[in-house]
């Protein structure tokens, strides 16, 4: 009821005054969301906003007036049972109609003037295409698309053929930003304002370095939700990230499973239907997972840190503790997203964890930092130089991803996959995770195994 808002009731052919409050540039064009001032003709239940494909690149800007002739329609359903509803998610960003400009889009200057969050949310969007088209005239290629989109989330010339290498390779979590970027993002700017302080004469002693770097954290982060446009997988990783850091303020445990259901709480009172949605459920599913493995890995490194061992011994049991923790980490995460995406994408990726052998390192410790130091380096002009490394790190994954992709079965095509079956197998995920007795455990990977038997269709391989 918050979001409802005037839906197209039947195609139409119109003349649109407005303001665009978007602009998300593809390769044949852009695709715009405009704020509807007037329409002509008149027509009923004429929709406040409309997102319009555009042929060719006019040199438009996101909050300016704009008067074109466009064919509108009601936003479409999904396309099969049980495919992705577009309608649905139209609805809940209030777009009521869609459609194709006719002809060239004219500026209007005499337009009525956004709303401020909209006039706030369109200068963000300014910057964001102009620091797109930045990276991109650097790096070129789609290349530079994926750079530009690991920051300003906008992915609209990104080739398609990279688009399904990623996929394919287990890795397009990488592009799309959410959890993994956003911590990574708030860890830079944690680690830094941590080694900055600790630099101070005396600093580490007098203040409470690690408290201050979390709010500077908590700052930086909620600065990059709102920069790479403060979508709803990105939404939900700032609040986990803010309640984890927030836990550093009151002397908590970061990363536990109650500050986990805490950011469930708040993300489903802000943004309720994301319940339904692949983003919520695998997220929340794989921390919750890793979260679990992390508590039990602490424990047993505990035990065996209680015993005696040479020098020389320690350093073993550390660097393999690492190695085991970073390959555990992308199995783990794997194998509890893997129930959500075959239930919404029809689709596994076996090989997953070898496309991100390489692909989360070279992320973690060049391209993020790259990608900090780049949009500090911008406004001053010296941003060329690091958006080239970052450029050679992508292209690096990219050829990565390119080799994984092409194994035999690296995608799994799967059948229809019921909701009981869903159901059974996220019981099984919450019983393995959330509790902590053995009768319920085992009672969850039993879920867990009996879950697959009980989806619909036929699974192949290519």
């Amino acid at each position: 009821a918050h979001v409802a808002a005037p839906v197209l009731a039947s195609p139409a052919f119109v003349t649109v005054d407005g303001r665009i409050e978007a602009i998300d540039r593809t390769a044949y064009g852009a695709r715009l969301v405009v704020r509807v001032a007037d329409v002509s003709p008149a027509i009923e239940r004429m929709p406040e906003r409309i997102r319009v494909t555009a042929r060719g690149r006019e040199s438009l800007l996101s909050g300016d007036g704009v008067r074109f002739r466009a064919r509108l329609m009601p936003p479409s359903g999904a396309a099969v049972p049980g495919g992705f509803d577009f309608e649905r998610e139209a609805f809940f960003q209030r777009i009521g109609a869609v459609g194709t400009v006719a002809g060239a889009l004219s500026r209007l200057e005499n337009q009525p003037p956004l709303p401020w969050r909209a006039r706030f949310a369109a200068a963000v969007d300014r910057a964001r295409n102009a620091l797109t088209e930045r990276i991109i005239a650097v790096v070129g290629g789609s290349n530079g698309a994926i750079a530009a989109a690991l920051i300003t989330g906008k992915r609209g010339q990104i080739a398609e053929a990279d688009n399904e290498t990623w996929r394919a390779a287990g890795i397009y979590h990488l592009v799309s930003i959410s959890g993994l970027h956003m911590m990574l993002a708030a860890g830079l700017f944690f680690w830094t304002a941590r080694l900055a302080l600790a630099l101070l004469p005396q600093g580490r002693a007098r203040l409470p370095a690690k408290k201050i770097a979390a709010v500077i954290a908590m700052l930086g982060a909620t600065a990059y939700n709102i920069f790479s446009g403060s979508e709803v997988a990105t939404e939900r990783a700032l609040v986990m990230t803010l309640v984890m850091f927030g836990a550093i303020l009151f002397d908590r445990p970061a990363l536990a499973m109650r500050n986990l259901a805490l950011s469930a709480l708040a993300v489903m009172l802000m943004r309720p239907e994301t319940v339904l949605g692949p983003s919520f459920q695998m997220s929340f599913g794989a921390v919750a997972a890793l979260v679990a493995y992390g508590e039990a890995e602490r424990r047993w490194h505990e035990r065996a840190a209680a015993s005696a061992h040479p020098a020389s011994a320690i350093m073993t049991h550390r660097i393999l503790r690492l190695a085991l923790a970073f390959v555990m980490t992308s199995l783990i995460a794997g194998l509890a997203t893997a129930p959500f995406q075959a239930f919404h994408f029809h689709r596994l990726n076996p090989f997953g964890v070898l496309g991100n052998a390489l692909a989360v390192p070279l992320c973690s410790f060049i391209v993020m930092p790259a990608a900090l130091l780049g949009v500090l380096a911008w406004p001053l002009g010296l941003d060329a130089p690091v958006w080239s490394v970052m450029g050679q790190a992508i292209a690096a994954i990219s050829s990565f991803a390119g080799a994984v992709a092409e194994l035999p079965g690296s995608v799994a095509a799967t059948g229809r996959f019921g909701t009981g079956a869903l159901a059974l197998l996220a019981i099984g995920l919450l019983l393995v995770t959330l509790m902590t007795t053995a009768p319920f455990r085992l009672a969850g990977f039993a879920a867990l195994l009996i879950g697959p038997a009980l989806r619909s269709g036929r699974t192949g391989r290519r």
